[in-house]
């Protein structure tokens, strides 16, 4: 720290103190990295630990700054897109930058998996399968690309789903996490048996786990999300203490369909053997409303909220996420289906069977920009006139804001038909009896399975509309004449019948 103040000297002071938490840790090093103007490395450091205290848009113009120096630093590329990423950015700025890497770099196993992790959200099989058994082939033993390679194999994407293959890739994917964190795989023993890992000294950080390495780094343990190997074990400091916890969280359970779907069967798997065990939870307005009269010890956790856990244990959903027989689509296996429902008679009481069956509209009034239809008024009226004629049906225009938990149960207990714009909300059809799902969805793209995948496994009638629209997720959209004029016929077939 004697050295005279220069470049070079400044660069090494920031890495010495960097670490060394006895030279000033990280916060000190920023000081030394400031004063450095023409060292690519001090930059991507500088930026590194903005990185992994969360600051993602302050260190994307340090990353850039590294690139600017160095156009070869790979580093600063990884990191720069996983602020992108991190950030959800609409323009997936992300994508260029693993893709440069995988040019400077072919044997980058990383950049190859997210190239094809990307593809494959995008619906672009051909692309995605290249990449990420390019990815497989550079490094079998990367959980994640055992993992979304299994997917692919295992989907509706592919003309003849390789399921053996897919099977052995999720074996091995426990696998690698077992022998990536020097953790013992163990087994939930309940009806179901999916997998459970338990890990020690772990970070729970909006719905990523990170759990140190040997080497104290830190992996996140997600199977849904872009691999981050950067981050260190650096947690900030305002940290929420827990000795021991169940995890159910991934970064999408603040939503409402994965919340139903996927984080509520693991409360309830849960249930059945550990109601003293803290249990994590989303902190949304509906999870409250949906857990306050069950037993449970719940920890109601934000997306901003940091957990450091002595011992946590989570629920791996890949092993729970089986193929369908019924459909192509990977999502949610008919004994999910059944075991949500088995919990609903279980913890809740039984809505009253309604004298007039209902035909809802979901609407998504209150969600301007996103996915609402600019016309729902003009729609909404040819729904209830060709409902009118037939009598013996209640209509029901749908604001999830306007019900309660038990008032909702009670509105789709009674659905007859479910009518909407691809959304959470048709996640409802789970409290349903046999109805008729009609969903305005994408063309060519797959989320338009969610939903048919999930009403096949409840005995639901599927139909699809389809929008000739490369991404409705992000915008308003106007439901044209013929799309309306098809509605009503598929509701008069069905009503008639």
């Amino acid at each position: 720290l004697k050295l005279e103040d220069n470049e070079e000297a400044n660069y090494m002071k920031g890495v010495l103190c960097e670490e060394n938490e006895k030279f000033g840790g990280s916060q000190k090093a920023i000081e030394f990295y400031k004063k450095v103007k023409y060292i690519s490395n001090a930059f991507h450091n500088h930026g590194t630990i903005l990185l992994t205290n969360d600051q993602y848009e302050e260190a994307i113009p340090l990353f850039e700054r590294a690139i600017e120096l160095n156009p070869k630093h790979t580093k600063a590329m990884n990191n720069i897109a996983i602020c992108y990423e991190l950030l959800k950015d609409p323009e997936q700025r992300q994508y260029g930058y693993f893709k440069k890497i995988a040019e400077i770099d072919p044997a980058n196993s990383y950049a190859h998996h997210n190239i094809g992790y990307i593809n494959s959200g995008k619906g672009k099989v051909d692309i995605a399968q290249e990449h990420l058994e390019i990815a497989y082939q550079l490094h079998s033993k990367y959980p994640e690309t055992c993992y979304t390679l299994g997917v692919l194999y295992n989907g509706y994407t592919l003309n003849k789903p390789l399921i053996k293959e897919a099977e052995l890739l999720f074996q091995e994917c426990h696998q690698a996490y077992a022998e990536q964190t020097k953790q013992k795989l163990l087994y939930l023993q309940c009806q179901d048996g999916p997998t459970m890992f338990t890990f020690n000294n772990a970070i729970l950080s909006s719905g990523h786990l990170r759990v140190r390495t040997d080497d104290g780094t830190a992996i996140i343990v997600s199977h849904h999300d872009l691999h981050i190997p950067i981050h260190r074990w650096n947690p900030s400091s305002n940290v929420i203490n827990l000795p021991k916890a169940w995890s159910t969280l991934q970064h999408n359970s603040w939503g409402f369909y994965h919340w139903l779907c996927e984080t509520l069967p693991k409360i309830f798997m849960i249930l059945e053997q550990d109601t003293n065990t803290p249990i994590i939870v989303p902190n949304k307005g509906f999870v409250r409303d949906a857990l306050k009269n069950i037993k449970g010890n719940f920890v109601y956790c934000s997306p901003n909220d940091t957990y450091q856990i002595d011992e946590i244990k989570i629920i791996d959903w890949s092993s729970v996420q089986e193929p369908s027989p019924k459909s192509k689509e990977f999502l949610i296996p008919d004994y999910i289906v059944n075991l949500l429902r088995r919990s609903f008679n279980r913890y809740y009481v039984n809505p009253e069977p309604s004298t007039k069956k209902k035909i809802i509209w979901l609407s998504r009034c209150n969600v301007k920009g996103v996915r609402d239809v600019i016309n729902e008024d003009q729609v909404v009226d040819a729904i209830f006139n060709t409902v009118s004629r037939f009598g013996q049906y209640e209509f029901v225009r749908y604001i999830p804001e306007d019900y309660p938990f038990d008032d909702m149960r009670e509105v789709f207990y009674n659905a007859k038909m479910i009518i909407g714009v691809h959304g959470g909300a048709f996640s409802n059809m789970l409290f349903s009896n046999k109805c008729t799902i009609i969903e305005f969805s994408m063309m060519e793209d797959y989320y338009r399975y969610y939903f048919k995948c999930l009403a096949e496994s409840c005995g639901h009638q599927y139909y699809n509309i389809d929008f000739d629209i490369p991404n409705i997720f992000k915008k308003s959209f106007e439901i044209n004449e013929f799309q309306i004029e098809k509605m009503i016929y598929v509701i008069n077939e069905c009503l008639k019948n």
